[in-house]
């Protein structure tokens, strides 16, 4: 305790009593050494998964820098490295940590379809004398400067790869499906594993999915069909719309048409019907978290589905203020 004595002097300076105003501040002094105390907010960051509020819940963004893609034709890596074919028929790229689409000239105009593994390995579909008198494309592999056809003889109307283990399949002539495996860059061989379907996706050697028929009341229609890299069996669990394409990933499957998009939850066995999906015109996804779509007008929309949260805590207390001294803080 802070003892007041005699010492302290008294004049007065300009009709001012000094001793009081000296008194008053070491009395101010000791009110807010009493009253001090201190709240703590802990703030912490994070992301969750949505996809239990996006039948109601519009979570499609526009992915920043104005770029317009060509149906179908959008394609994403392992490593989020996104291509597309433009309306000038050149690839592009997105940078996304730059926002900013980059055209790759010396790609050509004649790329029909892109399948991206990760940035060092770009595939495309093109034109051949032998591939286009059946109506299909041949398989091409950019090695930096050109592209490289591995197979003359290989050709497809719609293939896909995957980063995870550069396993490749295509769609055939008759809609059948072709394992390319993941070095088909050096042995230039694919073995047939399924016929009779319309799209195909990999996401690894055991985990693909496919369009085909199946039984839809006392008739047929689109359906979803998978497989652990041999037979493609129809789905258990169908989504409630005929799919025209698919998209499996490690830990979702996603189907769509023209006018609806829904994802299938691996853990929980049950589709979610996806709002503000009315116009989809290709899909692309690597991750739940990385789903990507070409929208209205060819532009290219991001779905929300992992989204980021900020949490804020408040902790600690104020104790042992006089009431006057209280009534002029600001919290």
């Amino acid at each position: 305790m802070l003892r007041l004595t005699s010492s302290i002097s008294s004049f007065t300076f300009k009709g001012e009593n000094i001793t009081a105003r000296r008194i008053l501040a070491l009395g101010f002094l000791l009110c807010a050494s009493v009253c001090w105390g201190q709240y703590i907010t802990t703030v912490t960051q994070g992301a969750t998964n949505i996809t239990a509020y996006l039948a109601t819940t519009n979570a499609w963004t526009l992915l920043p820098g104005n770029g317009v893609c060509q149906t179908n034709t959008l394609t994403e890596g392992t490593d989020q490295f996104i291509m597309c074919r433009g309306t000038d028929n050149y690839p592009w790229s997105y940078d996304v940590g730059l926002q900013t689409w980059k055209v790759w000239p010396g790609m050509g105009t004649a790329v029909r379809q892109l399948a991206v593994a990760s940035v060092n390995s770009v595939w495309s579909l093109q034109p051949t004398s032998y591939c286009s008198p059946y109506g299909l494309f041949g398989v091409f592999h950019w090695d930096g400067s050109t592209w490289g056809q591995p197979n003359t003889a290989a050709c497809f109307s719609e293939m896909s790869i995957t980063g995870v283990d550069n396993t490749l399949v295509g769609l055939g002539g008759s809609n059948t499906i072709w394992n390319c495996g993941p070095n088909y860059l050096t042995t230039a061989s694919c073995t047939q594993i399924a016929g009779t379907l319309t799209y195909v996706s990999v996401a690894r050697a055991t985990s693909m999915c496919g369009i085909g028929q199946i039984h839809i009341g006392k008739g047929w229609g689109n359906g979803v069909y998978t497989s652990t890299g041999g037979t493609f069996t129809a789905s258990p669990r169908q989504p409630s719309s005929q799919p025209t394409g698919c998209v499996m990933t490690h830990n979702a499957l996603i189907a769509w048409n023209a006018t609806w998009l829904a994802i299938y939850d691996l853990t929980a066995q049950t589709w979610t019907n996806v709002s503000g999906s009315t116009a989809v015109n290709g899909v692309a996804a690597f991750s739940l978290g990385t789903i990507l779509a070409v929208g209205s007008g060819g532009h290219p929309y991001h779905l929300n589905v992992i989204a980021p949260y900020t949490a804020a805590q408040l902790s600690g207390s104020f104790t042992g203020c006089p009431r006057e001294a209280l009534s002029n803080h600001r919290f």
